[in-house]
């Protein structure tokens, strides 16, 4: 059987750094690009990543092994053989989210990325030219979008000053892609782009994965921005987190509440 040397980009996040705005762009491309490219993205990817945010607050072997193991199950829905690049991407891919449940940290990220790269690399062959791409953002702006994050999914009551103390703790973006990169073999391309820098250019972050994918799209429009936070939202969140409400209530309220400002009855989006 003839080897194809299969170009992949595999983006693991991190979370809070456009991920869903690229994601949710490049999947309304899809049929667009389709001649030229491959995804696993969204729902195709999602059992593999509960499985790495299980490990990343476990670290159980036998969970570690189930990543895995699901991750190479996702790959072998591909044609081995099939010679368009691929992009493989979710966050969740280094683990659970900063900040949630006592988690400040992306400690497991090259564990997680050692598996996804060899899973990778035993199913397209090793012809196969394997870039692992990070977004990053600003320290600041990332801090305070992984807190409405966060605020929003579980049950957080503390102010963002505090908040963001607690997530200091942990080593930064750029430690932990300067970890992956020395935890990975050396023929493994380790990239980086900051969100900001992405921003200034047309296609913003999509434009930059289909460049290192070598994917022409000149015709293709911006995607709408996802996930901009709305101004308001976070102080009514707030205000029901630290209200008496039980979880499954609370999160019943939130849900409501999301509901009236997708509708337009709360204020409308800021910059966030």
């Amino acid at each position: 059987m003839p080897l194809v040397k299969k170009k992949l980009l595999i983006h693991p996040g991190f979370h809070k750094t456009g991920t869903t705005t690229l994601q949710r762009g490049l999947a309304d491309k899809r049929e667009v690009l389709a001649a030229d490219l491959d995804m696993v993205i969204l729902d195709e990817i999602r059992p593999a990543s509960l499985l790495s945010r299980r490990y990343s607050v476990d670290p159980l072997p036998r969970t570690l092994a189930k990543f895995s193991e699901g991750f190479a199950s996702i790959l072998s829905t591909r044609d081995p053989l099939d010679d368009r690049p691929l992009f493989i991407s979710s966050e969740a891919l280094v683990g659970q989210i900063p900040g949630r449940h006592g988690f400040q940290t992306y400690a497991h990220a090259p564990v997680l990325m050692d598996q996804v790269v060899k899973a990778t690399r035993g199913y397209f062959g090793p012809e196969s030219a394997i870039t692992v791409w990070f977004t990053k953002r600003a320290c600041e702006p990332w801090q305070r979008s992984v807190y409405y994050q966060n605020v929003r999914t579980v049950r957080v009551t503390d102010e963002i000053d505090t908040y963001r103390r607690k997530l200091n703790n942990a080593p930064g973006l750029d430690k932990v892609v300067a970890d992956v990169r020395a935890a990975l073999p050396a023929w493994v391309d380790v990239q980086a782009t900051l969100l900001e820098d992405a921003n200034a250019i047309p296609l913003g972050l999509m434009g930059i994965a289909l460049g290192l994918l070598g994917v022409h799209a000149e015709k293709l429009a911006p995607p709408p921005r996802q996930n901009a936070q709305v101004d308001g939202l976070l102080e009514a969140l707030l205000q029901l987190n630290r209200s008496d409400l039980s979880e499954e209530s609370l999160a019943e309220e939130k849900l409501k509440l999301l509901a009236q400002f997708r509708k337009g009855r709360g204020p409308r989006p800021c910059c966030v």
